[in-house]
């Protein structure tokens, strides 16, 4: 099963639900998840960005090109003369990363309808990611639709309109969304785009299963959502000391093959080093009981 579809679901959730009873790998993980980084500047100017098919599904993202946010009308413009691929603002390809930060153009083009905050303000990011998106279309008679997704499975949902967040004029059930008032069959005003996001580390699995330390553990590379942060940025978020720390936990654990243990502390990266640490002990402390 090594370096199948099925071993790589067998890694999906581990981080996820790594054993408590440790707070240095708890602190790991949640630094992971809630990275503390500085806002250097406005605009970095990256030209790259996320490239995604072209569709409804984009609305509220940001244009590189342009740097406009999508809305219906830009979109079904965009389809209209043939462009069928955007590139889209994200913190993952912000250029500021040269500089120990982001900037303001590229958080805005990751958290949809936040205003970013000002240039050297240090702040904690939610990792929160879009994993899915429903778009509805008014029929002129019905306020409720049918989502994709339950309360269960997303860790927060954003609501638009026109590209702006709307908040208010719909009730959220557990599979559903009920408009106040019927949504008109419009393709503007009656067109609505639900973002669902969740806070997980499956980016991180993805990211490690694409190195040695992954093959080590027997992963198969597969696409999956890309951190939000570059790896420098990750990387910062750690120090030597602390990953010290870590390795001082898992050491002792005799069910880890030492030549595992020998190749984390060659590693070069701190975060593929911080990773492999982590899904060690996640896999091995239930073998040490």
């Amino acid at each position: 099963m090594s370096r199948s579809y099925a071993n790589f679901l067998l890694f999906e959730d581990v981080l996820d639900n790594i054993p408590t009873t440790n707070p240095v790998m708890v602190q790991a993980v949640n630094t992971l998840l809630s990275p503390m980084v500085k806002i250097v500047e406005d605009n970095c100017g990256t030209l790259l960005g996320a490239v995604t098919e072209t569709s409804l599904e984009l609305e509220g993202l940001t244009n590189i090109a342009t740097g406009d946010v999508l809305t219906p009308t830009s979109i079904r413009a965009l389809l209209a003369q043939g462009k069928y691929k955007l590139n889209l603002r994200s913190l993952h390809a912000c250029n500021s990363h040269l500089k120990g930060g982001i900037c303001r153009k590229c958080y805005q083009g990751s958290y949809i309808g936040e205003v970013a905050p000002d240039v050297g303000s240090t702040i904690s990011l939610k990792s929160s990611l879009i994993y899915q998106t429903d778009v509805i279309l008014g029929t002129g008679y019905s306020t409720k639709f049918t989502l994709s997704q339950t309360t269960d499975d997303y860790y927060d949902i954003k609501v638009l309109n026109q590209g702006v967040v709307v908040t208010t004029g719909f009730t959220l059930g557990y599979d559903y969304i009920e408009f106040d008032s019927i949504v008109p069959q419009d393709p503007v005003t009656g067109a609505y785009t639900v973002h669902f996001l969740q806070e997980n580390t499956e980016p991180f699995q993805g990211l490690i299963s694409k190195t040695y330390s992954g093959s080590l553990l027997g992963m198969q590379p597969l696409p999956t959502l890309a951190p939000l942060l570059r790896t420098s940025l990750y990387d910062n978020q750690f120090s030597d000391n602390f990953i010290a720390l870590m390795l001082e936990i898992v050491e002792p654990m005799k069910a880890i093959p030492s030549t595992y243990i020998d190749y984390v502390q060659n590693i070069h990266s701190r975060l593929e080093k911080v990773l492999l640490i982590l899904y060690l002990y996640a896999i091995y402390s239930n073998l040490e009981l």
